[in-house]
């Protein structure tokens, strides 16, 4: 492993880490909307994205984005299985929602499935329908704001859980090989951290409220700045590249924002 990728395994561990605290704070804090819309967006992909196009070619980082839909479109099953699990038990639920978000990445590698336009179609019909189980018919309502007390313990722990997930998902990535690298790209290393996170701390209500809005506010805003990356990478240069996809991404999340506050319970 060269000294670029140790830069970039130790950089996913602060960022991803860093934000996710945060995010569990803003949502304990002004309630589970905030929180989730902040937890959703691109960290990870965008982490990967820049080091694929810095350590080989803009070029490869553009052709990595060709699973990356499919992949999201996993992720929201994978959030889906979990939340109508939790009925029985946390364990089993996540354990379950893992097994089936492994089951199915494996089954892209076995068929080298290798279609953007498909991807794209196959992760909106997939969001869309998740997005209706869990809106209609799983009864799941936001949540306001806690009253918290932190400690620097807490706030360190809950850094370095979701570091550590979202760190070992960016080794595996590494060493699997390259489908299996673009998969772990997208891995729920996210969702699993503010599962165990906010189920942890507030019970399974809230957990739950903040993983419906970081589902919504994630796999749109990841899905816009992989799009958006896929061609910026093709004609900017490494800054512009990266920067471009992600101003997309915020001013979509603004707007996204807004639809959630009025229109998701």
């Amino acid at each position: 492993m060269d000294d670029i990728f140790f830069l970039k395994l130790a950089l996913s561990f602060i960022v991803g880490g860093a934000w996710i605290t945060l995010a569990t704070v803003l949502a304990e804090k002004f309630g589970t909307k905030l929180g989730g819309v902040i937890a959703g967006l691109p960290s990870t992909t965008a982490i990967a994205l820049f080091f694929i196009a810095w350590s080989q070619t803009p070029f490869f980082a553009s052709e990595a984005t060709t699973i990356m839909p499919v992949v999201m479109g996993i992720n929201s099953l994978f959030v889906l299985v979990y939340s109508r699990l939790t009925r029985y038990s946390f364990w089993f639920s996540l354990i379950t929602a893992l097994g089936i978000w492994f089951a199915l990445s494996f089954g892209l590698v076995l068929i080298e499935f290798d279609n953007f336009i498909l991807a794209l179609v196959i992760f909106t019909v997939v969001l869309a329908f998740s997005y209706f189980i869990l809106e209609k018919k799983s009864g799941i309502t936001s949540v306001g704001k806690k009253d918290m007390t932190y400690t620097g313990w807490q706030l360190m722990s809950r850094g370095i859980f979701s570091g550590t997930m979202i760190a070992l998902a960016v080794l595996m990535g590494k060493v699997s090989g390259p489908l299996w690298g673009g998969i772990f790209s997208i891995f729920p290393a996210v969702y699993v951290s503010i599962i165990y996170i906010t189920h942890l701390a507030h019970g399974k209500s809230f957990s739950l409220a903040t993983l419906k809005t970081a589902m919504i506010s994630g796999q749109v805003g990841v899905c816009i700045y992989v799009v958006t990356a896929r061609y910026t990478y093709l004609y900017l240069d490494l800054f512009w590249g990266t920067f471009s996809p992600y101003l997309a991404t915020l001013t979509c999340t603004l707007v996204l924002y807004y639809y959630i506050n009025k229109k998701v319970s």
